[in-house]
């Protein structure tokens, strides 16, 4: 898969706030800032997430300090990163016939 990026534009909803995630790689608790974005013409908000390395608590909560609730921000992501949650779905069913051998 090539390295093609999306750019992702919003404005902030709330405070930028630092959680833990485990890093799938080391397996270490690393520091990771989330905030969730407003998109114009989107009626769901975003969240954008970013990960910083192991032990660097200070410089993910310095950074969460910069995003304010009302500014504008934009983010550069990799498409291979990018997750799409689909909630409130009316109906999912099984295809026949559609190969279903991925695990």
């Amino acid at each position: 898969m090539s390295n093609t990026k999306v750019t992702i534009t919003g404005r902030v909803m709330r405070p930028a706030e630092v959680r833990t995630a485990i890093d799938a790689v080391t397996q270490r608790t690393v520091p990771t800032l989330h905030i969730w974005i407003e998109i114009e013409g989107q009626t769901r908000p975003a969240l954008i997430q970013q990960s910083f390395g192991f032990n660097c608590h200070s410089g993910a909560q310095a950074a969460a300090r910069r995003y304010k609730r009302g500014s504008v921000i934009k983010a550069d992501v990799d498409m291979v990163h990018l997750q799409l949650t689909f909630t409130q779905a009316q109906h999912i069913h099984v295809l026949e016939g559609a190969p279903n051998d991925r695990p």
